[in-house]
């Protein structure tokens, strides 16, 4: 080809081959609540949140029990690569994700996501956290 750097790849048809820099999946995946989430389940702290993540076990997917998020309304997963999970309210009434027919929160790379407005995953952390984390740095 007389390209120093260039690859050519064979994949079958229907095949998707993700190629990324090996910084890109390091610190795991980190799981924020957004203000106006809570202000749409008429929820006043992150303190009422508890995450329920789905894992396989013995070949079936199951719930994990509740855990609360850190003081900074994070919940960091350090060595995942994907999360699948479900919220709860302090009563322990499911807030479902809207984006989703099962009501389950899907992540599939590592990275901050933030679940915002009515129930859908944004990527990175919410404003205010990732303001706070650059002036940290």
């Amino acid at each position: 080809e007389g390209r120093p750097h260039s690859v050519k790849l064979y994949l079958p048809a229907r095949t998707v081959q993700v190629l990324t820099k090996d910084r890109l999946l390091q610190g795991g995946v980190g799981i924020h609540v957004a203000p106006e989430f809570l202000a749409e389940h008429d929820l006043k702290s992150l303190a009422d949140i508890d995450v329920c993540i789905q894992v396989w076990q013995d070949g079936k997917q199951v719930l994990q029990p509740p855990v609360k998020l850190s003081a900074d309304g994070c919940l960091r997963l350090a060595d995942a690569f994907d999360a699948t999970f479900k919220l709860q309210g302090p009563d322990g009434k499911e807030l479902k994700s809207n984006a989703s027919l099962d009501g389950f929160f899907r992540i599939y790379f590592p990275g901050d996501y933030t679940v915002s407005g009515i129930g859908y995953l944004r990527n990175g952390p919410p404003p205010l956290a990732a303001a706070a984390a650059g002036a940290g740095a």
